[in-house]
């Protein structure tokens, strides 16, 4: 087995088991045991069989597909919804494992798509329509900036920012807990491109 694989291999079993973990949780309430468990052991399949060859983009892939679910079961029953965004992580798998010009742009439009959907329907019900929308674009526009700029990185500022989002409104007001995560993201994105250019400045 080469170094490289073993290197990455932890990474390529988490991506694997978190994509699993998600599927589960986004449809244990809308389909029964059975619905639940074969979608959850598709994903992993899937997931699992395409980081055998590409450790990185698969799960972004899946996050796509996880985003597209999630924006599908406001406009469509939840049968079709799941049928939707199973199409665009099998297509996406296939386009990612075939074309490297699709593998390069996996990364940061999954990531941007993912951010900004999970940001619209975290705000939706705290702000309504208009503050959500004006939170999402913001999202989307410095996602989709840093996710270009440090496209390696620029992903876990978000998560690190939509944890202290839920924490901070939980435990004070939701005006607070939205400006402490765009302090948290903006900060987070920009340590996230010093980085990127730390290490090609080191290369």
């Amino acid at each position: 087995m080469q170094p490289d694989f073993l290197l990455t291999l932890p990474f390529r079993i988490g991506s694997t088991v978190v994509a699993g973990a998600v599927t589960y949780l986004l449809t244990c309430r809308d389909f029964g045991r059975r619905g639940t468990a074969l979608a959850t052991a598709g994903c992993v399949v899937l997931v699992g069989a395409s980081s055998a060859f590409s450790p990185l983009f698969p799960f972004f892939v899946f996050l796509v597909a996880a985003a597209v679910h999630l924006a599908m079961r406001g406009l469509l029953p939840v049968g079709p919804a799941l049928a939707v965004s199973a199409v665009v992580l099998v297509g996406g798998l296939v386009g990612c494992l075939a074309s490297s010009a699709f593998l390069a742009f996996s990364f940061p439009v999954g990531s941007t798509v993912f951010a900004g959907v999970l940001t619209y329907r975290a705000t939706r019900k705290d702000f309504g329509g208009r503050v959500s929308a004006l939170a999402t674009a913001g999202c989307v526009v410095l996602m989709g900036a840093g996710s270009w700029l440090a496209p390696f990185f620029a992903f876990f500022p978000f998560l690190v920012a939509a944890a202290a989002y839920l924490v901070v409104r939980h435990l004070y007001r939701v005006g607070p807990a939205l400006v402490a995560s765009a302090v948290i993201l903006v900060g987070g994105l920009a340590g996230s491109v010093l980085m990127m250019v730390a290490a090609l400045n080191g290369m």
